[in-house]
């Protein structure tokens, strides 16, 4: 019996812990045991996520208050981070004057340190520029899309090319047999 009871205990004492020290509220945006959601209900033994084609998935307590936890919407601002890459041939400057105008121009990007328009890596095929810019939780998702597309445009628009893996394949005869 002891052992049957172990998990669901396991459990309780999970959602105690959750429910006294709240690392996650109803409506947060989490990640947790490989799953990603809005959190939609916490009970004793387990919570529940929604995810945004709108499944649940439920967590036991044990394990959520034991693992690692990502709590997305636990603070009033965040980052939208994107990676853009240029072509090895494009100006550098160019690029990042472009990016920065676009950063200037979103209202929703907060004025603040930590943003940041930047060389982040001399990738494979491209170098990558990162966009950094804070912005309030609630216009997270908005402000991601709309600048991943908008990005985009100011860099074709600055005649910048945004590259994409490609491999040289160079034949050569042989002496025939």
């Amino acid at each position: 019996i002891g052992m049957a009871l172990q998990g669901s205990l396991g459990n309780l004492a999970g959602g105690v812990m959750l429910l006294i020290f709240r690392p996650i509220r109803v409506g947060d945006y989490i990640a947790a045991q490989g799953h990603e959601g809005i959190v939609k209900e916490m009970g004793i033994f387990v919570t529940t996520l929604e995810t945004f084609d709108k499944r649940h998935i439920i967590l036991p307590n044990g394990a959520l208050s034991n693992d690692s936890l990502v709590n997305y919407t636990s603070s009033d601002v965040r980052a939208v981070e994107i990676t853009f890459g240029i072509s090895y041939s494009d100006d550098m400057k160019v690029a990042r004057n472009a990016l920065q105008q676009l950063m200037d121009s979103d209202e929703r990007i907060l004025k603040q340190e930590g943003n940041l328009i930047a060389v982040s890596s001399l990738g494979e095929s491209s170098v990558d520029i990162l966009y950094r810019g804070f912005i309030k939780t609630e216009d997270y998702w908005a402000c991601f899309f709309e600048t991943q597309e908008n990005g985009k445009l100011a860099l074709e628009a600055a005649g910048c090319t945004i590259p994409f893996p490609q491999r040289d394949v160079h034949m050569y005869p042989t002496a025939a047999a």
